[in-house]
């Protein structure tokens, strides 16, 4: 039993069932046409041959083995054609598919490298890199200062009263400007006025003026 011959891509329907007519005719002597199971076995030859869509096309035809010879090759003609339209509109648009996607991509890759240049330039960013080595910069800390009026540590000058009645040497008291002590005139010093607030306003130490 013969098989059926795949068609040759770019040939035609109506060549690809003479030659396979011609083919069945010369290995088996006999006349195909007039055999009526012999063009039954032709015919299923022809349609394994087809494509996919040829094939699936005239499968839907109803009483397509009942049809003439001239007839059968019509309705072969029309699927191929048909299905040959099919398939160039298919790889059209499997291309455009895989182009979309293609660009999709690029356009996705041109956005990862804007947004790592953008970054990159954020870093080097004068004005964002200043308030970080401010943070890292010191200082070195100022001397610590006595208060005024402080001892060394700190601390208030302590005050010694004097209360035993001993008088402290007498300082002499400095002449002011605006008023002149007369010879002979007494003047009572510093150590006395402070004194006389303890011991009464009858103490009085007196510094008398050669």
């Amino acid at each position: 039993m013969l098989k059926g011959v795949p068609i040759k891509e770019g040939e035609s329907a109506a060549a690809y069932v003479e030659n396979q007519l011609r083919n069945w005719r010369m290995t088996l002597d006999r006349n195909i046409q007039g055999d009526p199971i012999m063009t039954a076995m032709f015919r299923a030859a022809i349609l394994e041959g087809l494509a996919k869509l040829a094939k699936s096309r005239l499968e839907e035809v109803v009483g397509l083995s009942s049809k003439t010879h001239i007839e059968f090759v019509d309705h072969v003609i029309h699927a191929v054609e048909r299905g040959h339209l099919e398939e160039k509109k298919q790889s059209n648009q499997e291309r455009e598919v895989q182009r979309k996607l293609f660009q999709l991509q690029l356009e996705v890759l041109k956005n990862k490298e804007k947004r790592k240049n953008k970054e990159k330039e954020k870093d080097n960013d004068p004005k964002k890199m200043a308030p970080i080595m401010a943070d890292f910069m010191w200082e070195e800390p100022e001397p610590s200062r006595p208060e005024r009026g402080r001892g060394p540590s700190g601390s208030q000058p302590t005050v010694v009263y004097n209360f035993s009645g001993v008088p402290p040497p007498a300082v002499p008291m400095p002449v002011s400007n605006s008023s002149t002590i007369r010879q002979g005139q007494v003047s009572s010093c510093h150590s006395c006025r402070i004194r006389e607030g303890f011991q009464g306003p009858g103490f009085q130490h007196s510094l008398k003026v050669l």
